[in-house]
């Protein structure tokens, strides 16, 4: 199971998904295999598993940005995902003014680079929430001002709050 996991991220990687991300979800499949009892249950877990990875690839490979610039803020905001970040931040890595970076990101990935920090950061709480961490938790690691901070915002993209979305895994 661990290698068909290795291999599964080995490919996501080469098919466009971050490395951060890729041995993030490693870790986390590994830790749940260790858990199972039977094989069965991880026959049918590495399946899912093949299936989520492919459509990250997908997605991943609907992302592709071609300038420069641009992959390399992403790539910044990507690494820094746990931590606070700004749009200065990220211009100064890619030495840039700031509003020559707003105006290439826009262009190339048709969002503000805040949202895009938002929405990555949201879709990192969601695999938070599914490993059982509080919204407190989540909230410090991904570099939120405040827990109802966080709330707010996942419920206006995601349209539940983090603690109905935790009763609808639970629930599943």
């Amino acid at each position: 199971a661990v290698c068909c996991i290795t291999l599964g991220i080995r490919a996501a990687i080469k098919g466009g998904v971050s490395e951060v991300t890729a041995y993030s979800l490693s870790d986390e499949y590994i830790q749940k295999i260790d858990t199972m009892k039977s094989t069965e249950q991880v026959i049918e877990f590495l399946s899912e598993k093949a299936v989520e990875l492919a459509k990250l690839v997908s997605k991943s490979q609907r992302k592709r940005i071609a300038h420069p610039i641009v992959k390399k803020a992403v790539h910044y905001i990507e690494e820094n995902l746990y931590q606070k970040i700004t749009t200065s931040q990220v211009a100064e890595y890619c030495s840039v003014s700031k509003d020559h970076l707003s105006l290439l990101f826009k262009q190339n990935t048709g969002e503000t680079v805040t949202k895009y920090i938002l929405r990555e950061k949201l879709s990192e709480s969601r695999r938070l929430i599914n490993r059982g961490l509080s919204n407190s938790q989540i909230a410090y690691q991904l570099g939120f001002c405040s827990e109802s901070h966080f709330i707010a915002k996942y419920k206006e993209h995601y349209g539940l709050t983090p603690g109905e979305e935790r009763k609808s895994l639970r629930l599943s």
